[in-house]
């Protein structure tokens, strides 16, 4: 397929090798961020990104120069890379594969199938209205196990699976994300190389990073207090501890999680306390989730967490409670003394 990049998807995408080689053809050393105001334009945006990835889970306008943003993104990755905090570095590449789905929502399907099959090296083939895709590069990207994406309510011919590009743009962003994630752990520049600017960029980085963490890390140690865990069903202990650890969960999961913690009694503000420890948190988005599933928006319903048939079928449970249909049974039976009895399956 053959697709003509502007310098504009240079500023949009800076990750195509065609946006990097470009910038290489400039002959920008290591030791020339270092010097002049080229240098320190292009360090002060990659560290400016970084630090809105942080505080606001965005990325900050892009500049109009498609050459400093490329440069400004491969300085970001070689500052991650020198950090080195694997919870940092999902963070910012979520934030960014956030940034570049919304990009991609509005291109040219050739461009999105280019960027799949160039990029990522999916197997694609345009189809009318909607695209074929290998059934691997699928799976293996998956934003969810629930409705339209679970493998039953997709026609597969062999070995190939029709998806919408709204579809394509959703599972390429999980790719992109770990093609990120991928670029920053191949970073391979000597520490000793660095010019000062940058070790300066790592320290405020750093800083706020910690700052971070540290509030969060007194979020885990509530968490992980007293013996209210030992009373919730294991797949509410799961997702609970995905959180703990800086993990993502997915959207089913989330929902779950946010109704069972509001059914036993926790207030808006205790769950979003927990969801804050989530790489992708941001406030508004989530209290206006919370406070709908609470029953304070919306249609004023508030929500139960899925029934035990329903978490197996999301992919959200793998085990068998003995006589227990509903994860808040097993909670109410566990919190009278009377814990069910529990095996995983195989």
């Amino acid at each position: 397929m053959r697709v003509i990049l502007t310098l504009e998807d240079y500023i949009h995408y800076p990750f195509l090798p065609e946006a990097i080689e470009r910038v290489k053809s400039l002959g920008l050393t290591i030791e020339e961020l270092g010097e002049g105001e080229l240098g320190e334009e292009i360090i002060e945006n990659a560290k400016n990104k970084i630090l809105m990835a942080i505080k606001e889970r965005i990325l900050p306008p892009y500049l109009n120069d498609p050459d400093i943003e490329v440069a400004s993104f491969l300085a970001s990755l070689i500052i991650l890379s020198i950090i080195g905090d694997s919870r940092l570095i999902e963070r910012y590449s979520i934030v960014f594969s956030k940034s570049v789905s919304r990009y991609l929502s509005e291109d040219y399907p050739e461009k999105i199938i280019y960027i799949g099959s160039k990029l990522l090296g999916w197997q694609i083939i345009k189809n009318n209205s909607t695209i074929k895709l290998r059934v691997w590069n699928y799976v293996n990207h998956l934003p969810e196990f629930k409705g339209r994406w679970k493998l039953i309510n997709k026609p597969l011919d062999r070995g190939w699976i029709h998806v919408t590009y709204k579809e394509l743009v959703r599972l390429l962003e999980n790719g992109i994300r770990l093609y990120i994630r991928d670029m920053i752990e191949r970073v391979n520049i000597s520490p000793s190389e660095l010019p000062d600017n940058i070790y300066r960029a790592v320290e405020e980085i750093s800083s706020t990073w910690g700052s971070m963490q540290t509030e969060l890390e007194k979020i885990r140690m509530r968490l992980g207090k007293g013996r209210e865990l030992e009373v919730y069903p294991p797949c509410i202990r799961t997702m609970m501890n995905e959180i703990k650890a800086g993990r993502n969960i997915t959207h089913s999961a989330r929902f779950a999680l946010a109704a069972f913690l509001l059914n036993i009694g926790l207030s808006v503000e205790e769950v979003l306390e927990i969801f804050k420890l989530s790489p992708d948190y941001r406030d508004d988005i989530a209290r206006y989730q919370v406070e709908h599933i609470a029953g304070l928006r919306g249609s004023r319903t508030k929500y139960t967490t899925y029934k035990c048939v329903n978490m197996k079928s999301l992919g959200l449970c793998r085990w068998h409670c003995q006589g227990i249909s509903h994860p808040l049974q097993y909670y109410f039976k566990s919190i009278r003394g009377k814990p069910p009895y529990v095996s995983e399956e195989s």
